[in-house]
This record gives structure tokens, sequence and C-alpha cells, in this order.
């Protein structure tokens, strides 16, 4: 199945270095915001899928998205190519991120407002499979 293209987020390195690929966000499906749970019919394994199924109701509440007081939202997921303790780093920590659109951030600001602000669902599997590409 095709993976859905989302938006890459690089860790811009000193010169000759080429920047690394710290991960890329997507849409990420619904998530009931009160259980904490995706409504994702195969998993938050799939949330990196183009085409996503969803289940019509939250497994743990009931919740349903089509209710007005719903606690089932739309999320975006974080699909991280690199481990994310290592941006705390001494050496990484001072460095820029730049995303597909050239938009720079600071690496705190990544990690706050990127990732933990909007991203529930965070995918660990694929760390450092492609993090100089």
């Amino acid at each position: 199945m095709a993976e859905e293209q989302g938006v890459a987020y690089r860790l811009q390195l000193p010169a000759p270095a080429k920047p690394a690929l710290i991960g890329i966000k997507r849409y990420g499906g619904l998530y009931c915001t009160k259980c904490e749970v995706s409504l994702l019919q195969e998993g938050e394994e799939s949330a990196r899928l183009a085409n996503k199924q969803h289940v019509d109701v939250c497994p743990l509440c009931d919740a349903r998205p089509d209710d007005e007081q719903s606690t089932v939202r739309e999320c975006q997921c974080f699909d991280w190519r690199m481990a994310p303790h290592r941006l705390h780093s001494k050496k990484l920590s001072p460095l820029t991120v730049v995303d597909t659109f050239g938009t720079k951030f600071t690496v705190d600001r990544f990690l706050q407002k990127k990732v933990d602000e909007c991203c529930p669902i965070q995918l660990y599997d694929k760390i450092d499979s492609d993090s100089r590409k």
C-alpha cells in the first residue's frame, strides 16, 4: 500500500554534511481525545498510508465523529526517522529544523508546536532507516 506524502522535517547539520531526515508529518485520521485511541481500522501503524479506513465509533467509549459534542477529532501523525531523544543532545539542540516548504524552526519549537501539540499518533518503527535521505 502507498504511503501518504506528508511534510518532511530535516535537521540542518554543519557543512559539508547533508540535512538529516527527522521524520514526516501526515494526516493521522480520526482519534478519540478522551480515550487517546485511534479509530484507524488497521491500527495506528496504518496512519502513514494514503488510504485510511476508520471504524465508526471509538472502541472504548463509543463516541462518534459526527456527534456535535464528540471527542473524536481529526489528527496528525509523526513518523519518526531519527530517535527523538537525539534532538535533546547538546550537539543537536542548537541546530535548525527545516520543513518541506523551507520554513525554519528551533529544535524546541519544532518538538513543541509541530509534534507534541498536534500529533497524538507517533510511529517509531522506521527510526534510522533513512535519516540521511
